[in-house]
């Protein structure tokens, strides 16, 4: 008997330990990708494998008009050799950039609005979507507001990022005919005391 009651309690307690770190590594997995960032400069691209809530950011999204004007306006800029193009050095092709390449597009981007971006994983065609994703993602990061790819092609993606109101010839998008986008931020659900979101609320909101 006291033998069956020696492997019981050995049984619980192993049990207990493996649950624990299980935990362990579920949160480890979702760090904050700010603690991501290397000492030495380099910024780590990967910013669509971490999990964010959004609480503390105000969410911007183009709608499918805007992205078409956007591309429009790209390809009037191109046939006058106005857009902005910047190569990211080979050994950065797929990741990570350095704070160098990233100052460079960011900069282009504070002054021109779109600037295509050229050399995006050359290693891999299959892997430019989300290598251009990532950059695009570490932008917003960088510059603290919203970068968005609007177009790609083979090696190369356009971005854009929304200037300042006092940006000379800056790009005025619509949210409909006549109507100046306003930019508003998404309205951010309401949660109870337990940290879930209140079902109905946008009814409250429209009523």
């Amino acid at each position: 008997m006291r033998i069956h009651r020696l492997l019981f309690l050995h049984g619980v307690l192993t049990v207990g330990l493996g649950a624990a770190f299980q935990v362990t590594q579920y949160n480890s997995k979702y760090s904050s990708p700010s603690k991501l960032l290397s000492a030495a400069g380099d910024v780590l691209v990967g910013g669509s494998e971490f999990v964010d809530d959004g609480d503390d950011d105000d969410d911007l999204a183009l709608s499918p008009m805007q992205v078409k004007f956007l591309r429009k306006e790209a390809g009037k800029r191109k046939a006058r050799r106005k857009l902005h193009r910047l190569s990211v050095p080979t050994d950065e092709s797929s990741g990570p950039f350095t704070e160098e390449t990233l100052s460079a597009i960011s900069g282009l981007l504070d002054v021109n609005e779109l600037v295509e971006v050229r050399g995006i994983s050359l290693t891999s065609k299959k892997k430019a979507f989300q290598v251009s994703e990532d950059l695009a993602a570490t932008l917003s990061h960088v510059m603290e507001k919203d970068v968005f790819v609007i177009d790609r092609s083979g090696f190369k993606a356009i971005m854009y990022c929304q200037g300042e109101d006092d940006l000379p010839g800056k790009i005025k998008l619509r949210t409909s005919v006549g109507q100046k986008n306003v930019w508003k931020a998404k309205p951010k659900p309401p949660r109870d005391n337990r940290g879930q979101i209140i079902p109905d609320w946008k009814d409250d909101i429209e009523s």
